[in-house]
């Protein structure tokens, strides 16, 4: 067969949908069954693979939630759901005043506002008008939502979502401790990695975002369940946004 008659049958194959033997590598490939799709904890739906339900996709990757199935603590979200018996189990306890998690390597944890803490040990945000800022999160209607701190405000410290102008501000929160995490952009992270920090009404992950520009400095929420904007409280609105950086696990 010439060269350009081989040609003409491979585009010809391609438009009517033949596919190769080979499982597709990358999500969103062309599929004809699930056998086609080799990314864990991927399926073939309307004909692409994606990423199973109860699972959020992230760079080519397949997360599962809580009692998603697994096969190792990196297949499961955030830095509280790690893989035990082929499941993704929550694995965050409480001892000592502090909240920690048991999924392998990770350090990093959250504490009460009044318990004694250094400075250092503190998950700096950035700097902002008079000063430090700081992780924080706090609680209202069983809503976690984090935010920050400032270190200029030390009579009366409280856990606010912007710059004072949002109605929700917390005198009673609890404070991220570790020197093993880090801020990342899109790109750069995986979410098993994803610090979290509390759960929605319908039992989603909230993991944890900072925007900064010249005159603002935020720390808030991602959208569940996808986690692909920021949700920017400004005044008595609600922004999204989709540049921002999150924090992760090292």
């Amino acid at each position: 067969m010439s060269t350009w008659l081989h040609k003409l049958q491979n585009r010809i194959q391609t438009s009517i949908g033949c596919f190769s033997e080979a499982p597709p590598k990358v999500l969103h490939a062309l599929c004809k069954s699930s056998k086609n799709c080799e990314i864990a904890f991927s399926e073939c739906y309307e004909r692409k693979c994606k990423c199973k339900p109860d699972y959020i996709e992230h760079e080519n990757s397949c997360y599962g939630g809580l009692y998603s199935k697994c096969s190792k603590p990196s297949d499961c979200l955030s830095t509280s759901f790690s893989c035990e018996s082929g499941i993704c189990q929550y694995v965050e306890y409480a001892k000592y005043g502090k909240m920690l998690s048991s999924k392998p390597g990770v350090k990093a944890y959250w504490v009460h506002r009044n318990h004694v803490i250094n400075a250092t040990e503190k998950v700096f945000a950035g700097t902002y008008l008079t000063g430090r800022v700081y992780v924080c999160c706090g609680t209202k209607s069983n809503i976690t939502i984090p935010e920050k701190v400032r270190e200029s405000e030390k009579n009366n410290p409280r856990c606010r979502p912007s710059d004072g102008y949002f109605d929700i501000e917390y005198i009673d929160y609890d404070i991220l401790i570790s020197s093993d995490v880090e801020w990342r952009r899109d790109s750069s992270y995986t979410l098993d990695k994803a610090v979290y920090a509390g759960k929605t009404k319908s039992n989603k992950p909230v993991f944890i975002y900072r925007v900064k520009s010249i005159h603002h400095l935020f720390v808030g929420m991602l959208d569940p369940p996808h986690y692909k904007y920021c949700l920017v409280p400004y005044y008595d609105l609600v922004l999204k946004g989709d540049n921002f950086e999150i924090l992760v696990h090292k």
